[in-house]
């Protein structure tokens, strides 16, 4: 009877993610640290089914904008057959990775298989707290073999605007920077901005609102401000002294925010709230993702 039960919710969890299509967005690149880079990685042990990693964050969000949280999974590749269904699900959301889905996942990130779980949000003017567990669960047969989970952290803020009242353009950004050093960091949040109006455009603030659930996590925005440079993946590492904070009418430039981690934050989801100053009118829009994680410990099922 539970095979059948399972079998059946299942089946309808399948049915309705049929009608999801893909989403696009701005041009990404993302960033791995080379092991030459860091080279704290941990000797391998038993670590078949973990989930990783666990998510400390904060997101600005526009109305209906979809967020995406990336885990990774330690499951041997080679196991994965056509009776073979694993769910990630988050609070009230789920997504769903048959064998064909798997099957397309052309990498792995020292052998962990990334899975994705994808939210938007409807209400304006409106705070999210989580605080919960996400889930992979394994399907075989219809038959749930594991469970695994992680805790995330995340306070996701919805504008009450859209991004067509947004007066500035976002390009090119690095979305994903992955790490494996123990070590406290500061990383760096970059952007590609322009201002296509005829009035200088001066960025205010580049915030990481702290509401999380669990207030011990240490991560602090150090410096912001804009580049004179093309491109967003050769910022410097280290916070440039006398970062300018103001657009000319048409200029072009790197918006930049550089963000202090603790060495106990696994990973950060950081969408931040940006304030705008056009002429005498103040305003606060949403920037693009960015995800930093941190892996410590290859997976043992893919060596």
């Amino acid at each position: 009877m539970k095979k059948t039960v399972y079998s059946l919710i299942l089946e309808v969890i399948l049915l309705s993610t049929l009608f999801l299509g893909c989403l696009g967005g701005n041009q990404t690149t993302s960033t791995y640290k080379t092991a030459e880079e860091n080279t704290a990685i941990g000797n391998v042990s038993d670590n078949m089914h973990q989930l990783i990693p666990s998510y400390v964050g904060y997101a600005h969000v526009y109305l209906n904008e979809p967020i995406t949280l990336t885990f990774y999974w330690c499951y041997p590749k080679e196991n994965l057959d056509s009776s073979t269904n694993v769910v990630v699900s988050f609070s009230r959301f789920h997504e769903i990775y048959n064998y064909e889905r798997l099957k397309s996942i052309n990498r792995t990130l020292l052998g962990y298989i990334p899975l994705s779980i994808t939210m938007n949000f409807s209400r304006p003017n409106y705070q999210y707290n989580f605080g919960v567990y996400a889930k992979t669960t394994l399907l075989v047969g219809g038959t749930e073999v594991n469970e695994s989970s992680v805790f995330v952290d995340l306070t996701i803020q919805i504008a009450n605007i859209t991004s067509e009242d947004v007066p500035i353009e976002f390009g090119h950004y690095n979305p994903e920077e992955v790490s494996f050093t123990k070590d406290k960091e500061v990383v760096v949040y970059a952007v590609e901005i322009r201002n296509p109006t005829e009035q200088p455009v001066e960025i205010l603030n580049v915030s990481y609102v702290n509401t999380v659930i669990i207030p011990q996590y240490n991560i602090s925005v150090l410096n912001f401000g804009i580049l004179s440079a093309s491109d967003a993946s050769q910022v410097p590492t280290t916070p440039p002294k006398n970062l300018k904070r103001v657009l000319l009418p048409h200029e072009k430039g790197i918006l930049v925010a550089y963000i202090y981690l603790d060495k106990d934050i696994q990973a950060l989801y950081f969408k931040p709230k940006i304030t705008l100053c056009i002429g005498e009118k103040d305003m606060i829009i949403s920037g693009p993702p960015f995800s930093y994680i941190r892996i410590t410990e290859p997976c043992s099922a893919n060596p």
